[in-house]
C-alpha cells in the first residue's frame, strides 16, 4: 500500500529554526513541536500518532527529537509499526516498520542506550563544572529569563495590582519564576495582594527507566540541590521525605505551583533517565492531597 510521507520535527524553543531538521525531504505533512526534551506534552506528536494511516512513512531528524528516553523511543516505534506506518531516523539512517529482524530492532535498543548515556554524561558534566566554579566565586546561577524591558514591564504590573497568575501566565513563565525573581530582586517589588504560606509535605520516590540507568541517586541530588531550595525545606526523619513552605496568592495559584512543582521534579528525573513514581505532596494534616 502507498502512504504519505510525514515529517515530524521538535526544536527546544520557539527561537530554533525548524525547517533544516527535514531539510530536502519531500513531505505531504509536518507536525511540529516547540518544547524542550523532557516535555512529556507534545500536542504534535499526539496529532501526528493520530494522523497516520498504514503505508505511511513518518521521517524524523533524529532519535532524541522522537523520544523523551529509552521506553519512550520503543513505545513510540512499537505504536506506529503496529499500525502499519515505517519511521525512519534520518541521522541514524535506521528504518523500522514492524518487519525488520531481530538485529535491527537490537540496534534500536543500542542506539536508544547510547543516546541515553551521552545526555546523562552531559548532564554529569554541567554539574561538576557548577561545582568547580561555586568553588571558584565565578558562578552566576542561571541565565537571566527576562530582558531589562520585560522586568521593568513586570515592575510596573505588581505595582498596578495584576495578579502574579497573570503575569507569568504573560511572561510565558512558571508562577514559582516569578516568584522567586520577585523574592531575589534588588529592588522591592510590592505584592499584589497580601500572600498566604502553607507548609506541605513532599514524599519523592525516583526510579530508573530501565535496568541499564543508574541514574536514581543522582536524581534526588539534583533535586535537593537545584528544585527544593527555592521553597526552603527542610528534611524529615524519613528518607526522600520533605517540608516545604510555599507563598501562595489563592488557591488557584496555590495548585499551579504544586502543578510546577511536580513538572520541575519530573523533568529533573527525566534528566537523568529515571522517572518519578508513587510520589505524593500533601498539607501536613494530611486533610489535602495532590496527585
Amino acid at each position: 500500500m502507498s502512504g504519505q510521507d510525514i515529517g515530524y520535527v521538535r526544536v527546544s524553543t520557539v527561537e530554533q529554526n525548524s525547517e533544516r531538521q527535514l531539510d530536502g525531504i519531500k513531505l505531504n505533512k509536518i507536525f511540529t513541536d516547540k518544547c524542550s526534551g523532557k516535555d512529556t506534552k507534545r500536542p504534535q506528536l499526539q496529532l501526528m500518532m493520530e494522523f497516520v494511516r498504514e503505508g505511511d512513512t513518518v521521517y524524523v531528524h533524529s532519535m532524541d527529537r522522537l523520544a523523551r528516553n529509552l521506553d519512550d523511543l520503543r513505545s513510540t516505534v512499537n505504536k506506529l509499526a503496529n499500525k502499519g506506518v515505517a519511521i525512519k531516523f534520518v541521522k541514524e539512517g535506521l528504518i523500522f516498520n514492524g518487519k525488520e529482524a531481530p538485529m535491527a530492532t537490537l540496534m534500536l535498543s543500542v542506539m536508544g542506550a547510547f543516546a541515553e548515556f551521552e545526555r546523562s554524561l552531559i548532564r554529569e558534566r554541567q554539574k561538576e563544572g557548577i561545582v568547580l566554579a561555586k568553588k571558584a566565586g565565578k558562578y552566576r546561577g542561571r541565565s537571566k529569563c527576562f530582558t531589562d524591558e520585560q522586568l521593568n514591564e513586570i515592575q510596573q504590573m505588581v505595582k498596578e495590582r495584576y495578579k502574579k497568575v497573570d503575569i507569568a501566565k504573560k511572561f510565558g513563565v512558571s508562577r514559582n519564576t516569578l516568584h522567586r525573581y520577585i523574592k531575589d530582586s534588588p529592588a522591592p517589588i510590592p505584592a499584589t495582594e497580601a500572600l498566604k504560606t502553607i507548609k506541605i509535605l513532599l514524599r519523592l520516590v525516583v526510579e530508573n527507566n530501565s535496568q541499564w540507568v543508574r541514574g536514581k541517586k543522582k536524581t534526588y541530588e539534583d533535586i535537593e540541590m537545584f528544585t527544593l531550595p527555592y521553597y526552603d525545606f527542610e528534611k524529615t526523619k524519613n528518607e526522600h521525605e520533605y517540608i516545604l513552605t510555599i507563598e501562595y496568592e489563592d488557591d488557584t495559584d496555590l495548585e499551579e505551583q504544586i502543578d510546577d512543582l511536580y513538572s520541575e521534579i519530573g523533568s529533573a528525573a527525566d534528566s537523568r533517565n529515571c522517572f518519578i513514581d508513587d510520589t505524593s505532596i500533601s498539607t501536613l494534616d494530611n486533610e489535602k492531597h495532590w496527585y
